[in-house]
């Protein structure tokens, strides 16, 4: 996957090496003008078409590359469509089954304190106590709070 994420990008250093060697290449076209007329002329005009040939197989490379790259591009964008796809049903599934397994989980803990009750034969309080007595925590008892520090609830031990 690495290696065709990394293709758009060499095919665009290729691009831009094969436009620098086309521009090159007019550059030296316009350089063997300079040569005095009458000398070496078959030499010149030979030498000129081998440049032009060669520019026009390097137009005809980088017109092929530029193809190449927005069919890369294409195959790579629909890829990463399909693994965001994918990802996203997988992580979805994944937090569905970790739903799952806490719920079971949480059930049976339930059951086990259940259990615990019914042996202890302990009776589940229904009603919540008053919480505006006044003098006494909402969630206090005072019968239960003796002993707690060893007080008997009547402030500090001497």
């Amino acid at each position: 996957m690495l290696l065709a994420l990394s293709r758009p990008t060499s095919l665009i250093i290729s691009i831009n090496s094969s436009r620098k060697a086309i521009e090159r290449s007019y550059n030296s076209l316009s350089r063997s003008t300079r040569w005095p007329l009458g000398l070496l002329d078959e030499t010149r005009q030979r030498l000129n078409e081998e440049k032009e040939e060669k520019v026009k197989r390097t137009k005809e490379e980088a017109e092929e590359l530029g193809r190449e790259l927005r069919y890369t591009q294409q195959v790579v964008a629909g890829e990463l469509a399909g693994w965001q796809d994918l990802h996203e049903k997988m992580g979805r599934k994944a937090i569905k089954d970790l739903a799952r397994t806490m719920l079971i989980k949480e059930r049976m803990s339930l059951e086990g304190m259940k259990r615990a009750m019914r042996k202890l034969k302990v009776q589940p309080v229904t009603t919540p106590k008053p919480a505006h007595v006044v003098g006494l925590d909402a969630g206090v008892d005072p019968e239960v709070d003796i002993e707690v520090n060893g007080t008997n609830g009547e402030g500090p031990a001497s």
